[in-house]
């Protein structure tokens, strides 16, 4: 590790790199630094060897703690060390619990991003902070207990299906039982539990009457997930997607949606034409802030997120249950496919590209796709119209 003079000057100059969180170390105390996170949050901290126990120590955030400060701090805790006194009971800084917060960037930072390839790096962490951070961010780890695990995983089960339930599962068990291994914790909440589904394919498709259900239950709910569940249906992306849609990527002169990387799940930018039955739903979605179309109504500065009963109320009035929102990307693309739209097309349209491409030709094929994606949504949407207006005419699978 690269050391250097850490200075007041170094540290109120240094700058947060967005795609990754960096330390600054010091020259003068052995294990002492500073953290640097994408957000630009400064935080000393310690790292030391107890026995043969590794720990890194967090000593707090800059500039609330001063270098001096800090640094002082990190001495003491070495002498408790050298003494032969373990520092993580005795130090009444360090023997506070962390929070899930401060694990998770923990567990991202010396497991997830030196175990893993750079694209799962990526969905590994997507998905910790997207479905687990919210809920337990400043909560003490040894807090949360096998019911908060199961309500977070019925959750993604009801909304998102089994394969995204079962993928969830997977991560926060590592993360627990790597914070068990390293005595952060003294049992892991994910004990006894198994994965939430099946492994089996899925494979459900809404019929005519279903999705003829679906759409007249979400105009009776309306906005935003009335709105929200309509989007879905008519455009074929994914939920995150169109929950986290914002007014800047909505181009209406062009009649175009970009979505951006950073919200893609295959890390790659999209480009969805808007068909005029989209146009119109959109005109009609309130400007309630400028930055999200679906903000959170107790959080304006995040997108919605009150999926379980919003949609359990959705099922009653639909009248239809045994399905996920992820359903409905299913059915789009097995219509598409029905109405003659080649796999290709279909695939990109969904965003959903597989096999091998370069950077260069990802980055310039993105718009010569364009006239086959919104013939695919054209045939689709059409479709959809005509099933919705003879919610009767079908009770089979599509």
């Amino acid at each position: 590790m690269a050391k250097t003079a850490l200075t007041d000057l170094a540290i109120r100059t240094a700058t947060p790199e967005p795609s990754r969180q960096y330390n600054l170390w010091d020259d003068r105390v052995a294990g002492f630094g500073l953290r640097i996170s994408p957000g630009g949050t400064k935080t000393f901290f310690l790292q030391y060897r107890y026995k043969r126990h590794e720990r890194t120590a967090s000593l707090g955030k800059y500039p609330t703690l001063t270098l001096a400060q800090a640094r002082d701090r990190a001495q003491v805790i070495l002498g408790q060390v050298k003494q032969g006194v373990d520092p993580k009971y005795s130090d009444p800084v360090l023997s506070r619990k962390p929070t899930f917060g401060s694990v998770l960037e923990d567990f991202i930072e010396k497991y997830v991003k030196v175990k893993n390839k750079p694209s799962t790096q990526r969905e590994h962490e997507r998905l910790l902070r997207k479905e687990f951070l919210p809920r337990w961010q400043h909560r003490e780890i040894t807090d949360i207990k096998k019911l908060d695990v199961l309500a977070v995983l019925d959750d993604i089960l009801v909304n998102s299906g089994p394969g995204a339930a079962n993928h969830a599962y997977a991560n926060i068990n590592k993360l627990f039982n790597w914070a068990l291994q390293r005595d952060i914790i003294p049992y892991s909440p994910c004990h006894g539990l198994s994965k939430p589904a099946d492994t089996k394919e899925c494979d459900n498709v809404l019929s005519h009457q279903e999705l003829a259900g679906v759409w007249h239950a979400s105009l009776s709910i309306g906005y935003p997930f009335g709105s929200i569940a309509q989007l879905l249906m008519l455009t074929g992306q994914r939920r995150s997607e169109v929950t986290q849609m914002r007014w800047q990527d909505i181009d209406y002169d062009e009649t175009y949606w970009l979505i951006p990387r950073e919200f893609t799940k295959n890390n790659r930018p999209h480009l969805v034409p808007l068909v005029p039955t989209v146009l119109e739903l959109l005109a009609h979605v309130p400007r309630i802030n400028e930055t999200y179309l679906f903000p959170s109504r107790r959080t304006p500065t995040r997108c919605f997120s009150g999926f379980s009963k919003s949609k359990s109320r959705l099922d009653a009035l639909a009248k239809v249950d045994g399905w996920t929102l992820h359903d409905l990307r299913r059915t789009v693309s097995t219509n598409m496919a029905r109405l003659g739209v080649l796999q290709e097309f279909i695939d990109r349209t969904l965003n959903q590209i597989t096999g091998s491409s370069t950077k260069v030709s990802r980055v310039y094929n993105r718009y010569d796709y364009l006239n086959e994606k919104t013939d695919a949504l054209t045939r689709w949407t059409n479709y959809l119209l005509q099933v919705i207006d003879a919610p009767s005419s079908s009770n089979r699978r599509a």
